[in-house]
């Protein structure tokens, strides 16, 4: 996903206005720029867990349902539902943790990105 990312598509855009503008180079543009890049890999980052996350969510849920399939009972059905309970509730509480957390530094990343266009549009 190469430029098609949030995070990639606003750090394009503003390193084109830098090319743009050159003499803006101030230290705020510097820190602004360098707030940018961590908002990004946080973003980044919180985006391959809450997906990771996903992924256990739904084998957990999926453990759950072929527990309950007649034939299946040997495998001890009650720890197996148990564990897939206790499992899938952990990874829900995951993935609306990183949400809240992503739709933060998404803001975040929308009020950096604004700001320094702001200044290099001055």
């Amino acid at each position: 996903m190469n430029g098609l990312g949030r995070y990639t598509r606003v750090l394009k855009y503003i390193n084109e206005l830098e090319d743009r503008n050159p003499k803006r180079k101030t230290a705020e543009i510097k820190t602004l720029h360098q707030k940018l890049k961590h908002t990004g890999y946080k973003l980044r980052t919180l985006e391959i867990i809450r997906t990771i996350s996903f992924i256990l969510l739904y084998s957990s849920i999926t453990s759950a349902i072929v527990s309950a399939v007649p034939g299946f009972e040997s495998v001890s059905k009650t720890v197996v539902q148990l564990s897939s309970l206790i499992g899938s509730t952990i990874f829900l509480a995951i993935v609306g943790m990183t949400s809240k957390l992503i739709s933060w530094y998404l803001l975040d990343l929308n009020l950096i990105s604004s700001e320094l266009i702001a200044i290099h549009k001055k």
